[in-house]
């Protein structure tokens, strides 16, 4: 700690259940680090004053995951969301959280 900031690389234990562990900034998830939900969901990746910002993946309890771009903790940029079973499901652009640009989606 610096100056009563979490800052370096550490882990955080929340009230509710949820883990942090990585990088910190003047008290800020900043760096590298892997968020972990009680849901059993987690996102592994970059983190900018304290929000997912740059290329992270997010893994859903059911198996499947999105892997791509964030910005401002939401989906911003090209991403793709693979099943359980590693198989593409959806492949395209996103913007603050949106999908404005599909380029694939597989149909069972």
């Amino acid at each position: 700690m610096k100056l009563g900031f979490r800052e370096g690389v550490g882990t955080t234990y929340y009230s509710h259940g949820d883990k942090y562990v990585g990088s910190w900034r003047e008290d800020l998830k900043h760096g590298n680090g892997i968020y972990h939900f009680t849901s059993g969901d987690r996102f592994d990746g970059d983190w900018k004053n304290g929000e997912r910002n740059g290329f992270g993946t997010y893994y859903f309890k059911d198996g499947s995951k999105f892997a791509g771009k964030y910005y401002k903790d939401k989906r911003h940029g090209p991403g793709t969301i693979y099943k359980a079973d590693g198989k593409v499901f959806h492949k395209g652009n996103w913007k603050y959280g949106t999908n404005i640009e599909l380029e694939k989606t597989v149909k069972e």
